[in-house]
């Protein structure tokens, strides 16, 4: 977090305490409520996908799940707490360990759509455009989006080689015959989770699909909106990709929330349009919309709804390791 608090004030020096002195109040409160409508729009969509499992939600139930999963996600290196958070908050609920799993498979599935879907439009519309260079980075992404939707395809079409296999390599490491057929019963309970994802009415998919959406659209206009209150004016397509670009970049250094990397790839793709106080006073309330108001107001919801148990099994690790 430090890293990436001190990249921006290196861009702009000691004007960007200047520059966020003069911004109203309005903007930075427009742009954390715009990331909470999204939240609610992500819960409205994870209740639809938990309702093809025969597990009811309440709306405050989803928005806590979704607050505490985008804190831990958030908060471990290139978000890899995430998916064991996402299925232990769903347990709690009565959600099945490999159920949970299809969800978050099918919610992977989901935005993956979505994000092929907006890329390809929005690296045409750059294209047409010639004060915008396209770079390769921003063909790379949809290259590597359409892989992965494809790879999800092509394991679910081959998911009876795929059992085989994942057998043949637990028992390549030596793994019990016990252990082994309950790994199998897990891999087909999570087929069997996602088929009855697929099978939820065509408007409940379409309704969960538009919430994605929505809440994309949501997230990925927080930059835009702060630009247009700063007064700049740099077009949306444009912002959007290089998002796309950086978010996915920054995940290789390994650190919570990318640190490091999205801002120095923000600088990169920005720099020419935007003059270094606008950058860095930019880059300080994106940040804090979209990566530390995630870990500040997700850290207590993360702790009320996870925490009880958490730190039981803590003490009782440390109790034995005592004895």
């Amino acid at each position: 977090m430090g890293l990436g608090l001190a990249i921006p004030f290196s861009y702009g020096g000691l004007a960007v305490f200047e520059r966020l002195g003069q911004v109203p109040l309005w903007l930075p409160l427009l742009t954390l409520a715009m990331i909470v409508l999204g939240w609610n729009f992500n819960a409205a969509k994870l209740r639809i996908l938990v309702s093809a499992v025969d597990t009811k939600l309440s709306h405050r139930s989803a928005l806590g799940t979704v607050m505490a999963w985008e804190f831990a996600f958030s908060a471990t290196p290139a978000g890899s707490g995430g998916i064991v958070s996402y299925i232990y908050l769903l347990n709690r609920y009565g959600v099945k360990t490999a159920h949970a799993a299809a969800i978050f498979t099918m919610e992977m599935g989901i935005d993956l759509l979505f994000f092929i879907t907006a890329s390809i439009i929005v690296v045409i519309k750059l294209a047409t455009n010639v004060a915008y260079d396209i770079h390769l980075g921003f063909v790379l992404v949809v290259v590597l989006l359409t892989g992965g939707m494809g790879v999800m395809w092509i394991l679910a079409r081959q998911y009876q080689k795929l059992l085989r296999v994942f057998g043949y390599l637990l028992k390549l490491f030596k793994v019990s015959t016990p252990r082994r057929k309950r790994a199998a019963r897990w891999m087909l309970r999570l087929r069997h989770g996602l088929m009855l994802l697929l099978g939820l009415p065509r408007r409940h998919l379409y309704a969960a699909y538009l919430f994605c959406v929505a809440h994309w659209l949501l997230r990925f206009s927080v930059l835009y909106v702060l630009l247009l209150g700063l007064g700049e004016n740099v077009p949306w397509p444009y912002l959007f990709i290089t998002q796309v670009l950086i978010l996915t970049l920054g995940h290789f250094t390994f650190l919570p929330g990318g640190s490091g990397g999205v801002e120095l790839g923000f600088g990169v793709m920005l720099g020419p349009f935007l003059d270094s106080a606008t950058l860095a006073t930019a880059l300080v309330l994106w940040r804090f919309a979209t990566f530390y108001w995630y870990l500040i107001a997700g850290a207590p919801v993360f702790v009320a709804v996870a925490g009880p148990v958490i730190f039981q099994t803590l003490a009782q690790a440390t109790t034995k390791k005592s004895l």
